[in-house]
């Protein structure tokens, strides 16, 4: 076979081309990988073993969502999945590795169970609770550091939520590293306003505390969802289901990912750009007062 010259190679294609071809190459190698990933793990599981697989979110949510879905959950693997960096957690890695509807879908999945720890104790808690579960889970976090919000005496346990600061004006479900935030806003409040605000972990997002919802709303003047997740079928769409059907319903408002895809910046730059910052916590929470 006869090597043919750069130059008749180049006549025949444009250098953008050449680069959209092995970008596209680059694009399959990457999805096949995501997906024999998952393959192998639930195959994994269906012989004993415990697995875990981590990878960023988007790759281990919507870009193997059906692998998931009926290799995982349909026929009931034990496997562990581990969505690194979402949200504003993506920095500079860009739109490609940001994922703001991983819980959406996740959430969606029949017996799939959603966590997001909030820091690295909660974090330690899940990784040996889960181990000694069977099932499927889908666990989100940043692998960033993070501000500590448990010290190792907590509890934990799955399905309950833990209210990390109680009050009487308001509340605010959070989850992950946006319960540190709505901390920051719930102490400026009290000192600005002097507002009792109560902040709840939401951690397990599915199964989901609802018994924890209804108590924390009631007499409450408002409610405010702070999540590091589009406002589309995240943690507010999940505690307005709750409150819907409980029939009481303070107003609520979301502070989360609008309608918008990822971009390339810093963390700090994309927790301002999207608005998820204790200051915006408090500004929602102003409106109400």
């Amino acid at each position: 076979m006869g090597v043919m010259k750069w130059s008749n190679w180049q006549s025949n294609r444009s250098i953008e081309t050449l680069r959209f071809s092995a970008f596209l190459i680059w694009k399959n190698i990457c999805i096949k990988t995501c997906a024999k990933c998952s393959l192998l793990r639930t195959g994994d599981s269906l012989v004993g073993k415990i697995p875990f697989v981590h990878t960023f979110t988007p790759f281990a949510t919507r870009r193997v969502y059906d692998q998931v879905y009926l290799s995982g959950a349909y026929q009931k693997a034990n496997v562990r999945i581990f969505g690194s960096d979402p949200g504003f957690w993506a920095s500079n890695h860009g739109g490609i590795h940001t994922s703001v509807e991983d819980v959406a879908l996740m959430r969606a999945i029949p017996t799939m169970t959603v966590l997001a720890p909030a820091d690295a104790t909660a974090m330690k808690w899940v990784v040996e609770e889960t181990s000694k579960h069977y099932g499927i889970f889908y666990i989100r976090a940043g692998r960033k550091s993070t501000p500590d919000i448990y010290d190792a005496s907590q509890s934990f346990e799955l399905g309950k939520a833990i209210v990390v600061q109680d009050g009487k004006d308001g509340v605010i479900f959070s989850m992950g590293e946006m319960i540190y935030e709505a901390l920051l806003a719930s102490e400026s409040l009290k000192k600005s306003h002097q507002l009792s605000i109560a902040v709840v972990d939401m951690f397990s997002l599915k199964p989901l505390d609802e018994a924890c919802v209804i108590h924390m709303i009631k007499d409450k003047k408002f409610v405010i969802v702070a999540e590091n997740h589009s406002v589309i079928g995240g943690l507010g769409s999940a505690v307005a289901q709750v409150m819907a059907a409980s029939g009481n319903c303070p107003p609520l408002h979301q502070v989360g990912i609008q309608d918008h895809f990822g971009e390339v910046g810093t963390v700090d730059y994309l927790q301002e750009k999207f608005k998820l910052k204790s200051k915006d916590i408090i500004e929602k929470i102003i409106e109400f007062v």
